[in-house]
């Protein structure tokens, strides 16, 4: 049995190589991560064979979890894709829009893109149809030590609309998929290579989390 790095807050993290540890967990009901990308110019453990180390990590991904969502950048190669276990059947495309676009060279980075695999979640009030864009507008806290964090509104949107249970976020990075699950009531599981952003993770996920409907923590 492998020990967590932290345990706390409805949150598990793991410090290791998540295709060690994806075989020792238990069931979830949801994958939300963002690997590492063709495209990401070294900047992560991995980023020679990104191809690889996708198709490596996935072949664990069917019998964790009926559904993945995987999230790309707008410039990123879609043929990464093939990675994806054919056991997962193809559900939607999700845009995470930036209020303000930033520039990669002569590349408008706009967005980010969600792949969305697997089961439907359950129709309920309120989710009959599932929306497939969301604009992120309210400011990050920046988190220092990680060069690319995703944005917590965004993850807190996939997770509000595509989590009915325990996420893992096999390649967690900062861990913004964890906090996000954290907002929205959902226990998480998240795997890091690097013990430097699972410090990081570790901090965010002790931060205090505020009910924007009461004006309180809690």
């Amino acid at each position: 049995m492998i020990k967590p790095y932290y345990q706390g807050n409805g949150v598990t993290i793991y410090h290791g190589d998540c295709r060690d540890i994806l075989p020792e967990l238990e069931v979830a009901d949801v994958i939300i991560t963002d690997p590492v990308w063709p495209n990401n110019n070294g900047l992560f453990d991995g980023s020679d064979r990104p191809f690889d180390l996708l198709g490596e990590a996935a072949r664990y991904f069917p019998e964790i979890a009926s559904r993945l969502v995987l999230i790309l950048g707008c410039g990123s190669d879609p043929r990464f894709l093939l990675g994806v276990p054919r056991e997962y059947k193809f559900l939607r495309v999700c845009w995470l829009q930036y209020v303000v676009p930033n520039y990669v060279g002569r590349l408008m980075n706009t967005s980010d893109i969600a792949y969305v695999f697997g089961e439907w979640p359950r129709s309920k009030p309120g989710a009959r149809v599932l929306p497939g864009q969301h604009l992120a507008i309210r400011p990050d806290k920046k988190y220092r030590g990680h060069p690319s964090p995703r944005k917590l509104e965004h993850m807190r949107w996939l997770v509000n609309w595509f989590s009915e249970g325990m996420i893992i976020d096999p390649f967690m990075g900062s861990g913004t998929t964890l906090r996000a699950a954290q907002e929205c009531g959902w226990p998480a599981v998240g795997i890091e290579i690097k013990e430097e952003y699972c410090e990081l993770a570790v901090k965010r996920c002790r931060e205090p989390i505020m009910d924007l409907r009461l004006g309180r923590t809690k």
